[in-house]
């Protein structure tokens, strides 16, 4: 879900738009996402904040991508 991502609460991150994954590129960008939206692998969402609240949401990103082990 968009909420578990926090961006909000730990980044001061606003959500203004999501789309599916980066694979589908016809698919259309979902404006004012609720935050009940439930996000897949590859989910692409577009944000607005200060710059350095969005280095760090990527990182740690990053972070957890590489904490978590990869399906089988």
């Amino acid at each position: 879900r968009l909420d578990a991502t926090k961006l909000k609460t730990s980044y001061n991150l606003l959500p203004l738009a999501t789309r599916g994954s980066a694979e589908s590129t016809a698919a259309a960008f979902r404006v004012n996402p609720p935050d009940d939206l439930v996000l897949s692998a590859g989910s692409i969402v577009i944000v607005m904040g200060d710059v350095e609240d969005i280095r760090r949401a990527r990182v740690d990103c990053k972070e957890d991508e590489a904490a978590t082990p990869a399906a089988v």
